[in-house]
């Protein structure tokens, strides 16, 4: 009875994300850069999952944010005509498959703490336990005077992902290694996106469930303040922590 009562309960947890996310099956492809294309997004949004596109490296730090705002606006357009060249071809087959758009996707963000905020005093600590290993394998010229950089751009450095969103709205917006400002949070779930973060362990998890809890002005009109999703996120994933 208690393993019948266990399954069945699974059973409507995965009824219930299927039916925030608007999917037939419970397969997610998780935003992996450089992996996730258009064409595998798509394919997986018509086959009944959620299909995924990784925007992280689009905000690169090395690009100004007008830059980088093309690169956002250039990859929501390819991927559409990708997806709209599939739809075509689906129903010259005879296939009645709706119309696939980045509405049916998921668009992943990394959410890192700026470089402007990390600790230098940490980050030597971290560069000299590391010597040995840079030492080894990396370049002769690394020392520990050179500064560590993010190559990406953080979501929260700018509204430029918050934009892209808004713009495209898509089925889901899910973000790494940290969560986005209020005000943007907001404006994402106001859009209708569900939201989503990966937590790489139970202390995340806390973390992104008390932090981003539900208002009282959310409260009082129905909607979710926090987070949708929780994303439990192994060191298979790419070993992200």
């Amino acid at each position: 009875l208690t393993a019948t009562m266990s399954a069945a309960r699974r059973i409507k947890r995965v009824d219930a994300l299927c039916s925030l996310l608007h999917i037939e099956h419970p397969i997610l492809l998780a935003p992996m850069v450089g992996v996730c294309t258009p064409l595998l997004a798509a394919e997986v949004s018509r086959g009944g999952g959620l299909g995924a596109l990784g925007f992280g490296a689009i905000l690169s730090s090395d690009l100004d944010d007008k830059a980088n705002q093309t690169k956002g606006i250039a990859q929501v357009n390819e991927t559409n005509r990708i997806f709209s060249e599939l739809t075509h071809k689906g129903a010259q087959k005879g296939n009645n498959s709706s119309s696939l758009s980045t509405a049916q996707c998921q668009l992943g963000f990394f959410a890192h703490r700026p470089v402007s905020e990390v600790d230098k005093r940490l980050e030597e600590n971290w560069i000299q336990y590391c010597q040995p290993l840079f030492d080894k394998y990396a370049s002769s010229s690394f020392s520990l005077k050179t500064p560590l950089r993010a190559p990406y751009a953080s979501f929260l450095e700018s509204d430029i992902g918050l934009d892209i969103i808004l713009n495209s709205k898509p089925r889901a917006a899910s973000f790494h290694f940290g969560l986005p400002h209020r005000y943007q949070l907001e404006q994402i779930k106001a859009a209708g996106v569900v939201t989503m973060a990966t937590a790489t362990s139970i202390t995340e998890a806390i973390q992104i469930a008390e932090c981003l809890a539900p208002t009282a002005k959310t409260i009082s009109s129905g909607k979710s303040g926090g987070i949708d999703i929780i994303v439990a996120q192994g060191l298979e994933a790419g070993g992200h922590r």
